[in-house]
């Protein structure tokens, strides 16, 4: 049994490397946004991430308007998060409600610079459940980016 696991392990290495280079490529062209830009590429939005090479770790997060922060992780099951957002020296900041599984990755004000590569125009942020003490670290990820529905 542990030789099956490892030549799986071993098979899907060179797909992960292979999928974190394509994501370094982005990053290397990619320069932080002002808090400007960061408010046009975000309010009244919806992004999705999933670190290369990891299917159960798939994000998305949701920017209202008014400052309400949603989102979900996908994994064994889709884990809800809420909180609220804000735009504080050119980072995208949030606050998860008590409570919920968000505030386990971090409590209180947690930031992230928010990038954007200036040739693909593609945006990145950094894995939300990064944590210091994390022992794998996902990174900067690619965002795909959507309108939120509007209201009726």
């Amino acid at each position: 049994m542990r030789l099956r696991q490892a030549c799986a392990i071993l098979a899907a290495a060179p797909l992960s490397v292979a999928m974190s280079s394509a994501h370094a490529q982005h990053a290397e062209g990619a320069l932080p946004l002002k808090s400007s830009e960061i408010e046009k590429a975000l309010v009244g939005k919806w992004i999705r991430y999933n670190p290369p090479g990891w299917a159960d770790s798939d994000i998305h997060e949701e920017f209202h308007p008014d400052g309400k922060w949603r989102g979900s992780l996908s994994g064994l099951g889709p884990i809800y998060f809420t909180g609220r957002w804000s735009i504080e020296d050119d980072r995208v900041c949030v606050v998860a409600d008590k409570g919920t599984f968000a505030e386990s990755w971090h409590a209180g004000l947690y930031c992230r610079q928010v990038l954007q590569n200036r040739e693909t125009e593609d945006l990145l942020i950094g894995y939300l459940p990064d944590r210091p003490d994390s022992p794998r670290k996902m990174g900067l990820q690619v965002v795909e980016v959507r309108a939120l529905p509007t209201p009726k």
